[in-house]
Formats: C-alpha cells, sequence, structure tokens
C-alpha cells in the first residue's frame, strides 16, 4: 500500500500527469474516430477543443484529488486555451496538408525548366 508521502512524490505526480496526457490524447483520438471527424477537414477543430477540454478536465481533477491546488473558476482559462489550441492546430494541419503539394509542384517545375 502507497504512504500519503509516496503518492506526492515529484517523480510519481510526473508519471501520474505523462500518463493522464496519454489516455487524454488517445480517449480525444478515439472518440474522434469514431464519430468520424477525420474525414472533416473543420473537424479538426472539435477534436482540438475537445482533446484540450477533456486535458483541463482530468488536470483539474487529479490536482484537487490529492489536495495541492483548488481551481476558483478554471471555464474562461480553459475555453481560452482550447479556442488557441484549435486555431494554431487548425494552422498546423494547413500546414503540414500542404506540404507533399508543395513538393511535387516544386518538382513538376524544375521539368519544364
Amino acid at each position: 500500500m502507497m504512504s500519503s508521502t509516496t503518492v506526492r512524490h515529484p517523480v510519481t505526480l510526473a508519471g501520474a500527469v505523462i500518463a493522464t496526457v496519454g489516455a487524454v490524447a488517445f480517449l480525444t483520438l478515439l472518440a474522434a474516430d469514431l464519430l468520424g471527424l477525420f474525414t472533416n477537414p473543420y473537424a479538426g477543430l472539435v477534436i482540438f477543443i475537445a482533446g484540450t477540454v477533456l486535458h483541463g478536465v482530468v488536470y483539474m481533477g487529479l490536482y484537487h484529488l490529492l489536495d495541492l491546488r483548488d481551481f476558483p473558476s478554471p471555464w474562461k482559462p480553459l475555453a481560452a486555451q482550447a479556442l488557441g489550441n484549435a486555431l494554431v492546430g487548425i494552422v498546423a494541419f494547413g500546414i503540414v496538408e500542404s506540404l507533399p503539394g508543395l513538393v511535387e509542384r516544386r518538382r513538376a517545375r524544375r521539368v519544364r525548366r
């Protein structure tokens, strides 16, 4: 059985946070795949928002359960973070999706010259 000092050891907490982030990412992507959100390019917005909200809820829940910190009103900062993550994620996906076409266009220009 674990004592309260073992549970609050920084290494134990770091491992728990890493495992929680991985579990949240897995659950979010699994739910998105089951709902068929990967077929629509704008569904990434929903995926990023849901992932950020789910991560925030689990993260704050763990902190509250371990009595490390209380969050008085986390919904406004969480919503702002979710929208920011969604916008950055959509831009990043757009850039990554355009890269293969960029390479092909560059090769086509070299052949014409």
